[in-house]
């Protein structure tokens, strides 16, 4: 019923670690710098690309999704307690036809017929 917190609550854990990382990895290409290495140099020995920006992009990815299922899911679950869709707006801070947006959305993605 509420796996939905479970799934958040989980890639938010593994998205703090990601950026832990990409701390130490920025951390890492300053003290390259701090040693004198130019900006060609320190690319050339850091894998930036798959490191700290490929860590921070991918980051976003699984936080944008994370944001998505946690506001479908509160909005599901309002729904389903008799809310109407400007009442379940306010306690998101959205529009309520971002609201129906986000039902209809996750009804077409629970229909068993997918």
């Amino acid at each position: 019923m509420d796996a939905f917190l479970d799934e958040v609550a989980d890639t938010a854990e593994e998205v703090s670690a990601e950026q832990r990382q990409v701390a130490r990895d920025v951390r890492s290409l300053k003290r390259a710098r701090e040693r004198g290495l130019s900006w060609s140099d320190v690319v050339d020995r850091h894998e930036i690309g798959f490191g700290p920006l490929g860590r921070m992009r991918e980051s976003r990815r699984k936080l944008a999704t994370a944001v998505a299922r946690l506001g479908e899911g509160i909005a599901e679950a309002l729904r389903s307690e008799g809310r109407s869709y400007r009442a379940i707006a306010g306690h998101l801070g959205v529009t309520h036809q971002r609201v129906q947006a986000m039902l209809t959305r996750g009804a077409a993605s629970a229909d068993p017929r997918d």
